[in-house]
């Protein structure tokens, strides 16, 4: 994450981190009085009362109520998560947890998104999403050719990087699983590799019959894939937002208030279910690998005005690359959040490896 740190005093970078910890525990505005009291800074209450004057001053803190303590603004946790913040390791039990349920599903793209999608949502309490590893072209991997009935077959398409695909087919005159198997055969020793225009012109240089209808569907499945304006994305653990303590209590809130939380949790449900989150936020993910925070209403977006996103580019070489992320309010578990994503990160460019393997 690039470095945006202003200056501060060690005085305020400790009496902010402290407010942004309280804060995240307790959703609660934080007091000069408990910061005292439990953190024991070495100063008055008075002393830390002015610091914290200032820093609302210095707009990384708000203060809700005239006679309340101070919660973080989105600046403040921007200081935070750049300059003051703990990242714990995934501890190793946990790791090897994690990694044991990727190893008990089968070698299928699609299970291992589910599965993280609903992992990363345990492991942080807040919403997770994820898509499929996409290259610009994609590329056929194997096909196969199951019969359903005497003139109807499944073909089951399998892209580089894991992507399955299935499409029922007509076939052109009744053929049995004993005449299908060999046709698949020919078909992936002539089309494996090749991107959707290659299967295409060499779909018209076989005769018609199977092979060339087979080709045709093979292309036409490819090509739609490449297309595609949004991405395929998982999610899960949406429950997980709404029951965090600042929107059930915003519920019995005064009417407008109310209304605002409920049209921005509207929004945003509408972005991930939409697949539009991941979208608008990929030309701003940089591909090195590294973790990104994007905090509520620094960015672009009113939807997320709420909300916090830690996004990640994950993928083997050649293979293409996919986002993954977890969701959840600006007050959030920053540090145990980055590290659950580096994590999944690297865990899921090492099964994407496999997959292209």
């Amino acid at each position: 994450m690039a470095k945006n740190i202003g200056i501060l005093t060690e005085r305020r970078r400790a009496i902010l981190k402290v407010v942004v910890q309280e804060y995240v525990k307790s959703a609660q505005p934080v007091s000069s009085g408990r910061i005292e009291t439990v953190y024991g800074l070495g100063v008055s209450a008075a002393t830390i009362r002015n610091e914290l004057a200032t820093l609302e001053e210095m707009g990384y803190l708000a203060q809700p109520h005239t006679s309340g303590g101070r919660v973080p603004t989105d600046r403040g946790y921007r200081y935070y998560v750049e300059g003051l913040m703990d990242e714990p390791a995934v501890p190793a039990e946990e790791q090897r947890t994690i990694a044991h349920q990727f190893h008990q599903v089968q070698m299928d793209l699609t299970e291992w998104l589910r599965l993280s999608a609903a992992i990363l949502a345990q492991s942080v309490h807040n919403a997770a999403l994820i898509t499929a590893p996409k290259l610009a072209e994609s590329h056929m991997k194997h096909l196969e050719l199951i019969s359903i009935q005497d003139s109807v077959a499944l073909l089951v398409l399998v892209l580089q990087g894991g992507l399955v695909q299935q499409q029922m087919m007509m076939l052109p005159l009744p053929t049995s699983q004993d005449n299908l198997s060999p046709a698949a055969a020919r078909l992936n020793r002539s089309l494996e590799g090749k991107t959707a225009f290659e299967i295409d012109q060499i779909a018209q240089t076989f005769g018609p019959g199977l092979d060339r209808d087979t080709a045709e569907t093979v292309a036409r499945l490819m090509s739609a894939h490449d297309h595609q304006d949004a991405p395929i994305v998982y999610y899960d653990g949406l429950a997980n937002i709404l029951g965090q303590q600042e929107f059930t209590v915003a519920a019995q809130a005064k009417s407008q208030e109310r209304q605002q939380v409920a049209h921005g949790m509207i929004q945003m449900i509408d972005l991930l279910q939409q697949g539009l989150l991941f979208r608008r936020l990929l030309p701003q993910v940089t591909s090195d690998g590294g973790v990104q925070v994007f905090i509520g209403g620094e960015g672009e977006y009113e939807e997320l005005r709420q909300f916090s996103v830690i996004v990640s580019r994950y993928g083997a070489v050649g293979g293409g690359t996919g986002m993954l992320g977890v969701l959840g309010p600006t007050r959030m578990h920053y540090g145990r959040a980055v590290a659950v994503v580096r994590y999944m990160t690297e865990l899921l460019s090492e099964l994407a490896g496999e997959l292209n393997g």
